[in-house]
């Protein structure tokens, strides 16, 4: 049988059609109220050619909903893709480290060594990004050449503070 407008090749299609989940529309095709003539079988049992009207007439008949394609099934078909990609992406990067370790590009480091690499890096970044002026954004306007005198100081302060921070992440290796 061609497919047509009513006729769906195949069960998701007419699913969708008729607004149920392919799972619902097959777990139906297997109830003794839906129609046989509904679908066909092909010689491998294979079912094709699903007539949409009939299985609308026959499920309305019965009084049938079925499981709606809801906006439910959908986040929890991002979340389901959002978590194969962050694996992907986990093996994605253990893959490049196992590279370039057999290349020779990566050296072999003590776990304390690497958590105080990262606290150091993350503690500078953050002191450099944070801007002082968060400090006191709603300084009085009089005061104004003061904060900006404090503000000069404190960034000074910083910028030293974050040399430091190179100068121990440079020491690092040297100690371990």
């Amino acid at each position: 049988m061609p497919p047509t407008p009513d006729i769906s090749p195949t069960r998701k299609l007419a699913a969708a059609a008729l607004g149920v989940t392919a799972r619902q529309l097959g777990d139906w095709a297997q109830e003794p109220w839906f129609p046989p003539s509904a679908v066909e079988t092909d010689a491998r049992g294979v079912r094709r050619n699903w007539n949409v009207p009939l299985i609308r007439e026959a499920r309305d008949a019965m009084g049938r909903k079925g499981s709606d394609l809801s906006s439910t099934q959908k986040a929890l078909k991002l979340k389901s893709d959002h978590e194969k990609l962050k694996q992907l992406e986990i093996k994605t990067r253990e893959m490049e480290h196992d590279e370039a370790q057999r290349k020779g590009n990566i050296l072999p480091r003590d776990e304390l060594t690497l958590t105080l690499r990262e606290l150091i890096t993350l503690t500078r970044d953050r002191l450099l990004t944070e801007p002082p002026r968060e400090i006191a954004k709603d300084f009085p306007k009089q005061r104004r050449r003061i904060f900006d005198t404090c503000e000069r100081s404190i960034s000074k302060i910083l910028h030293d503070f974050a040399r430091q921070l190179e100068q121990v992440e440079i020491d690092l290796p040297k100690a371990a």
